[in-house]
């Protein structure tokens, strides 16, 4: 297995994973308070805009909010009516006379705009007027805030301004929306997907039992949350998080990028992204209010994972990518955890954290990759076979032992510091005992790209970015029975089909049957149509493979070989 962003993308998302189950293990529920319902207060915020009189829908979303106001225990919970439009109409102030509340109701009409956020403030503010601490304001709209006062980005901006004071209070904000509303945007107002509820004309009963459901879910039997506990959860399921994504991180890179055993750096690594995952969760915690200001505190938390995983190695430049790739991965895939997958229940919270730990995986090994110069690939068929080792710091040590950058503890004839990989006027160099460069035995050398380094029984291959791999060097042609087809000189890549235009052009094939291309890794096949066969073994449409001289390639009915033109013909 390589060190591709997408293998790191899976550690990320494991390790996210083992440290959302240790929160839901260590971490204990919220106490619970005595089996009574407790007092709630709640206010309905009822778009009576002129879209509403369309289809009836007015009418029939009044019977549903009725039957809302009969379902509810009105000895524990008051109820607020609020209906908007051009402006807002607060028909009833928080109440539990339920004849007072259903002709409050009744009275809801206006006919203009859906100026969302006076509807919001009036909820809000009819809230205000009690201590209650489970408070709710469930909305429903069919539409998209707007006016022909006011266009639909500055109202849609004062919705989310008010939504933002509402939540910040501690109100939760429950929407219902028809199909003709934009139901991403409401997931923006509630702050999560799983309070905003779809319905169609003739469900409206039926949606707002789902978000009364909710509302019940949400408080239920829980006693209130002080800042102080909720504070205390935020840091303890930030630093767990971040304790298992960089557990799994580090040794991924361990296994991966031939920095040795497995557990190396485990003591210190994991726990310093704890702490910084844990602060990242408080500053998350205290910006609430905000999905971006919850991806702040998420970016924090993946900075941290690509910065301890580059201070592991001792270098700035890896500890730098590390951080930025972290950081955007964090931001991002927090964004996903908020929006689509923050719900309350445990299985959307384990996905969610498992959607963050692969953004922070996949981004912080992306900018290691895309932002590397020189690294060792292993060639030798056997434990480093396909492992790679970014060199991102003047002098990289080479040795068996696990305090060299590159610990190759299993080849067991190397000494405990065989040398070093020194960069010496922008050229790197080998520096220390005598081993094969290229097959030949040398204490001190400088690198080539595409130079073979043999430490101990293993060969690896030195590379640069931009440099071009001995296979540059030389002349391609593809030998069949029907003849030869030479590969253009110099290459960089070249279709092989049976349609004009191709550049090696074979008959009875595909019109682009498939494609050879050069890059720093050497030769690779890139399959664009079937049946095709390498060595015998059938390939997909899109797979890329290496290829070497030797090679036996089988397209459509036509077998080719691979070879090395012995005459290399002029470049033109």
């Amino acid at each position: 297995m390589r060190p591709t962003p997408r293998t790191f993308a899976l550690l990320g998302a494991a390790g996210a994973l083992l440290g959302g189950l240790l929160g839901e293990f260590l971490i204990p529920p919220a106490p619970q308070a005595s089996q009574a319902a407790p007092p709630a207060a709640i206010a309905l915020v009822i778009d009576a805009s002129g879209s509403m009189d369309e289809q009836n829908k007015l009418a029939e979303v009044k019977r549903a909010a009725r039957d809302f106001v009969l379902r509810q225990n009105l000895q524990v919970t008051q109820i607020a009516v609020v209906g908007f439009g051009s402006q807002a109409h607060l028909e009833s102030s928080l109440s539990s006379n339920r004849q007072a509340l259903l002709e409050a109701l009744e009275r809801i009409q206006d006919g203009g705009g859906t100026m969302m956020a006076e509807g919001l403030q009036a909820g809000l503010e009819a809230l205000g007027q009690t201590e209650v601490v489970s408070r709710s304001i469930l909305l429903f709209t069919d539409g998209v805030p707007g006016s022909t006062l006011m266009p639909e980005p500055v109202a849609r901006r004062r919705a989310l301004g008010v939504a933002e004071s509402i939540r910040a209070q501690g109100i939760r904000l429950v929407a219902v929306g028809t199909e003709d509303a934009n139901l991403r945007f409401l997931a923006e107002l509630t702050g999560s997907r799983e309070l905003v509820f779809s319905t169609t004309s003739g469900q409206f009963d039926q949606a707002f039992r789902q978000a009364e459901q909710a509302i019940k879910q949400l408080f239920g039997n829980r006693a209130p949350i002080g800042a102080g506990r909720a504070l205390q959860e935020a840091f303890l399921w930030g630093g767990l998080v971040a304790l298992g994504l960089g557990l799994v991180l580090l040794v991924g890179q361990n296994i991966l990028t031939l920095r040795g055993r497995w557990f190396r750096d485990l003591s210190w690594v994991p726990f310093g992204a704890a702490l910084l995952g844990g602060v990242s969760a408080l500053l998350g915690q205290l910006l609430l209010v905000t999905g971006s200001g919850r991806g702040l505190g998420w970016a924090i938390l993946g900075a941290g994972a690509g910065l301890f995983l580059g201070l592991a190695d001792r270098s700035r430049a890896k500890a730098l990518r590390g951080a930025l790739g972290g950081a955007a991965g964090g931001f991002l895939g927090g964004l996903v955890f908020e929006w689509l997958l923050g719900g309350s229940s445990t299985l959307a919270r384990l996905v969610g954290f498992a959607v963050l730990g692969a953004a922070i995986g996949l981004m912080v090994q992306w900018a290691q990759q895309a932002f590397k110069t020189a690294w060792l690939v292993g060639l030798t068929t056997g434990p480093y076979e396909g492992k790679e080792y970014i060199l991102a710091k003047p002098v990289v040590t080479v040795g068996r032992s696990d305090a060299n950058d590159i610990g190759l503890y299993r080849e067991r004839d190397l000494p405990l510091k065989a040398g070093v990989l020194r960069q010496e006027k922008g050229q790197w160099v080998w520096d220390g005992a005598t081993i094969l460069v290229n097959g030949q035995g040398t204490s001190r050398q400088v690198l080539q790209p595409g130079d073979r380094l043999g430490f101990g029984a293993t060969e690896f291959l030195f590379q640069m970015r931009g440099a071009l791999p001995p296979e540059a060097k030389e002349a391609w042609v593809l030998y069949g029975n029907q003849g030869s087809y030479p590969l253009p000189f110099p290459l960089k890549h070249a279709v092989i089909g049976s349609a004009p235009g191709c550049q090696v052009q074979v008959p009875g094939i595909a019109d682009q049957h498939a494609e050879i291309r050069l890059s720093y890794e050497g030769l690779k096949l890139v399959v664009r149509a079937r049946p095709t066969r390498l060595n015998g073994q059938s390939l997909k449409v899109g797979q890329q493979v290496a290829l070497k001289a030797g090679d036996l390639l089988e397209l459509g009915t036509q077998e080719l070989a691979l070879a090395r033109q012995r005459n290399l013909p002029e470049s033109g």
